[in-house]
């Protein structure tokens, strides 16, 4: 296997494509072999360097030629640094901040921190220094891991749904960063509530705009922490819930992947059991930040009522 190290030396026809490390499933090298016909599987995760684990596919159809981990990206995973280090991933001290989604300061006892405790939606504790996540030990002790911001990341997510024909659907977007399937959703900007955050990101990511909709088909559910794979002990996600209920109709509104996302579909979701199952179908699984809180909104079995979104 050709170190990625070496990119220059890399055999020609072959494509590294970095996976969750204690993830990797046949599911996902399905997807990627359905999607990319000119390619073959050519061997098991063999290589783990800078917090990453990989496996190579290989050309094998249509003159493809050699290509680079950049134009592999839409098959891009990654992987967690293991437990209990130091870390903050690399974008966020360039792209991260460059684009603005991520703070400058690398010392966070240089931040005010009176200031963000006071406007967090879950309180949290300082101790020397540094923020205690409030809710769970991530295996990260120190540094930001994925996220941009010390402290608590507000983000907010837009639950839609649509009943066609007795049945239920959620609109869903396929995550570009490789984490799965979730709802609309990302960061709260400065002066935004959690609903006018909800509805920015359901343009921006699905194009289904609901600004104007009747103020009804809304509702704001309180903040929840939810466990994003990419937060730290120093640096965690929590949501607001959006639930935007467009009733009975005969078909549902037409929806297209944009933004961060790479397509938007609506799934079956009378729940959570039967959301799962047709992601299942697409090779695809919840992003684990969504689990629980898609499992609470839709009611978690085949018995089940239709659930708490209902």
């Amino acid at each position: 296997m050709t170190s990625t190290r070496r990119r220059e030396e890399a055999a020609p026809g072959t494509v590294r494509v970095r996976l969750v490390g204690e993830a990797f499933d046949a599911g996902f090298v399905a997807r990627i072999l359905r999607d990319h016909p000119e390619v073959e599987f050519a061997g098991r995760p063999a290589h783990y360097s800078g917090g990453r684990t990989y496996i190579t596919l290989r050309v094998v159809r249509g003159g493809a030629g050699t290509r680079t981990d950049e134009e592999a990206s839409a098959m891009t995973r990654e992987a967690r640094p293991p437990a209990g280090r130091d870390y903050t991933h690399p974008d966020v001290f360039t792209a991260g901040v460059a684009e603005g989604w991520a703070e400058a300061e690398t010392d966070p006892a240089r931040i005010d921190w009176p200031e963000r405790q006071a406007r967090a939606a879950i309180p949290f504790e300082v101790t020397g220094g540094r923020p205690v996540n409030p809710c769970e030990r991530t295996g990260i002790a120190r540094g930001r891991n994925e996220m941009g911001f010390w402290g608590e990341q507000k983000m907010a997510d837009a639950l839609v749904t649509v009943n066609l024909l007795g049945t239920r659907y959620l609109l869903m977007v396929e995550r570009g960063d490789g984490y799965g399937w979730a709802v609309p959703g990302g960061h709260v900007e400065p002066g935004e509530t959690g609903l006018q955050a909800a509805v920015r990101e359901l343009a921006e990511e699905t194009g289904l705009d609901a600004r104007g909709w009747p103020f009804t088909v809304f509702r704001e559910m309180p903040p929840r922490y939810v466990p994003d794979p990419r937060s730290s002990d120093e640096a965690w996600a929590v949501t607001v819930p959006v639930h935007v209920d467009l009733g009975d109709r005969d078909a549902a509104p037409a929806v297209n992947g944009g933004d961060d996302a790479r397509r938007a579909e609506w799934i079956p979701a009378r729940n959570y059991t039967v959301l799962t199952a047709a992601l299942d179908m697409l090779h695809g699984r919840v992003f684990a930040a969504h689990v629980a809180m898609l499992g609470d909104f839709l009611g978690g079995s085949e018995d089940s009522s239709e659930g708490k979104g209902r």
